[in-house]
C-alpha cells in the first residue's frame, strides 16, 4: 500500500513540473481557446523557433512551448466572436508587434526587439556602417533574455558567425552603449586577442566546436574579419 502511494506521489510531482514548466503565449485578438479552435504541435528548438511559426502564419493566434519537451503547439482559432480573456497565468505574445518591425525584419517576442539577417560578408567596420544606413545598429546582448533569444535566432537562421556591437579596450570588452561584456558570454579562454588594436566581437557559429561552449560563443578578433550581419532594432 506505501508503494502505492509513492507511485502517486511521483506522478502528481511529474505532472505539477510539466505544467508548470508551459506557457501559453496569447495573440492580442479577441478569441479564446475554444472547441472550435484546431491545434497542431510540432518539434522545435526554442521559444524563438515557436514564436516564428505563429507569427509568419496569419491564421495561428497563440502559441504554447513546453521547456521539457521542446514541443510547439499552434493555435488556429476558426471563430472570433468570444471575447478575449487576459489572466495572469497567461504571457502575452502580440502578433501586432510584428507590424513595428521595419520591412523585412523578423521580431523577437520575449525581449521586443526586431532583427534581420543579411547574406553578404562584410568586415565588423562595414557592418557597423551598414546597420547604421538601415536606422539599425548591430545588436547589443546586454540582457540574458535578448542575449539566449538572439541566439536561437542566430542558431536558426545564420549559416556563419555574426558581428555584434563591442569592441575590446584596454584588454576589456564594452558593448557600444558602454557597458562591460560579461566574461561568462565568450568561448573558452577568450577573449584572447589582448594587447592587440583594433579587435572587436562576434557571435560564433554553433558549428565551431572550438569554443568548447554550449552556452555563449563570443569571441574576439580582428575587426578587419568579414562575418556575416544581423542588424537590430529595439522597440
Amino acid at each position: 500500500m506505501e508503494a502505492f502511494w509513492i507511485i502517486v506521489l511521483v506522478y502528481l510531482l511529474y505532472n505539477f513540473e510539466m505544467t508548470r514548466c508551459v506557457t501559453w503565449y496569447k495573440s492580442q485578438l479577441p478569441d479564446t481557446n475554444t472547441e472550435t479552435d484546431i491545434k497542431w504541435t510540432i518539434k522545435v528548438r526554442s521559444v524563438t523557433e515557436c514564436a516564428h511559426h505563429c507569427t509568419v502564419n496569419t491564421n495561428c493566434r497563440s502559441f504554447q512551448y513546453e521547456n521539457s519537451t521542446t514541443n510547439c503547439t499552434l493555435l488556429y482559432v476558426s471563430n472570433l466572436t468570444s471575447q478575449y480573456v487576459n489572466s495572469i497565468q497567461i504571457s502575452h505574445y502580440s502578433k501586432t508587434l510584428v507590424l513595428n518591425c521595419p520591412n523585412g525584419y523578423d521580431h523577437l517576442p520575449e525581449s521586443n526587439t526586431c532583427v534581420k539577417l543579411y547574406p553578404n560578408y562584410l568586415t565588423w567596420n562595414d557592418s557597423f556602417t551598414a546597420c547604421k544606413n538601415d536606422d539599425a545598429d548591430l545588436p547589443v546582448l546586454d540582457t540574458n533574455i535578448l542575449f539566449d533569444e538572439f541566439q536561437d535566432y542566430m542558431d536558426l537562421w545564420s549559416s556563419n558567425r555574426v558581428a555584434v556591437n563591442a569592441k575590446l579596450s584596454n584588454n576589456v570588452p564594452y558593448w557600444e552603449t558602454g557597458g562591460e561584456v560579461n566574461a561568462s558570454k565568450f568561448c573558452e579562454y577568450t577573449p584572447d586577442m589582448l594587447n592587440v588594436s583594433d579587435v572587436c566581437l562576434f557571435l560564433a557559429h554553433k558549428s565551431e566546436s572550438w569554443c568548447n561552449s554550449s552556452l555563449y560563443r563570443l569571441d574576439d578578433a580582428l575587426c578587419k574579419e568579414y562575418a556575416l550581419r544581423i542588424c537590430m532594432v529595439k522597440l
